[in-house]
């Protein structure tokens, strides 16, 4: 069944609300990784009691990632990546 248009704002919505509540973030691509290495990374994540989120971003859509950290005593400090296209996937 197709995701409604409200669905994805949602998610979006969720997304960036986790970000903004996280002390630290990191986003991967993990293309490439078999399924024993995804399970491993999950299993590892799970024992540091992180959050593990797959996100699905549309196929001839551009992406990017806004990072700011902050902690007291220290500046903070923001990153944003290159808008990286996402291709099509063939079937």
């Amino acid at each position: 069944m197709a995701v409604t248009r409200a669905e994805k704002e949602q998610e979006l919505s969720d997304l960036t609300a986790a970000f903004k509540a996280a002390s630290t973030a990191i986003v991967v691509d993990y293309k490439g990784l078999n399924v024993p290495a995804v399970t491993e990374l999950r299993n590892q994540l799970r024992g540091a009691k992180a959050k593990y989120k797959v996100v699905k971003a549309d196929a001839k859509h551009k992406l990017s990632c806004k990072v700011t950290v902050s902690s007291p005593g220290y500046t903070t400090a923001t990153a944003t990546s290159k808008a990286k296209a996402i291709p099509a996937v063939k079937h």
